[in-house]
């Protein structure tokens, strides 16, 4: 088994195997590899009325094709959540959610390993629906803009999209929000959702700009 470190190292190694053989005797029969959480800064999280929620680390397993050869996959991906409630009508309910997603990006001779990182926002959105608060999954997803924010030295884009979210079977018009940017060795996916009734495009791209990474689980 790999740790972090060694799996990095051995990325230039591999890209001048030419036998299956050589591959073997680095990649064995599969790869576990870990992301470090990343999680918004209190103060912006806070300036936007957000509180964290979670931090929690699940792992993803699939099989990926490398080298002529099926090999198992694990990485340990971290979930941030956010959510700011409102009062309405003397309840009190969730209005808004962010989720900072980290997940490791492992690389061999070119070829990236995490299935997830080749999500594009919108499969990113079907992929982490169930942390967004949606109970049925997405429907009526209806592209709206890109905007391009600055991150750590990169220009990310926030693509927004108008859909409808299935919660214990009643279904609310949401507004959501995906990204992707890659920092010290993990990929990094802003997701974000609130209620069409209110506005909080700002704060989300408020809460992107307040991502640090890595952060202590």
């Amino acid at each position: 088994m790999l740790s972090r470190r060694s799996f990095l190292a051995t990325a230039g190694t591999l890209a001048l195997a030419s036998t299956a053989g050589c591959v073997d005797a680095v990649l064995g029969d599969g790869v576990e590899v870990s992301a470090a959480p990343s999680a918004v800064a209190e103060e912006t999280a806070a300036a936007a009325n957000y509180e964290r929620a979670s931090m929690e680390s699940t792992v993803v397993e699939e099989q990926v094709e490398f080298g002529g050869r099926s090999r198992h996959f694990r990485a340990t991906t971290w979930l941030t959540t956010y959510a700011k409630v409102v009062e309405d009508d003397s309840l009190v309910k969730e209005a808004s959610r962010f989720v900072a997603v980290s997940t490791p990006s492992k690389s061999i001779a070119g070829q990236q390993l995490n299935p997830i990182v080749h999500l594009d926002s919108r499969e990113l959105l079907d992929r982490f629906s169930s942390q967004l608060g949606g109970g049925g999954g997405l429907e009526d997803v209806e592209h709206l803009e890109d905007v391009a924010i600055d991150k750590w030295g990169s220009s990310v884009t926030i693509s927004s999209y108008d859909a409808t979210v299935r919660r214990d079977e009643n279904a609310a018009p949401v507004t959501l929000y995906v990204g992707k940017v890659a920092h010290a060795g993990d990929v990094i996916l802003p997701i974000g959702v609130h209620h069409q009734q209110i506005d909080d495009a700002e704060n989300v791209y408020e809460m992107v700009r307040g991502l640090e990474h890595p952060v202590e689980p």
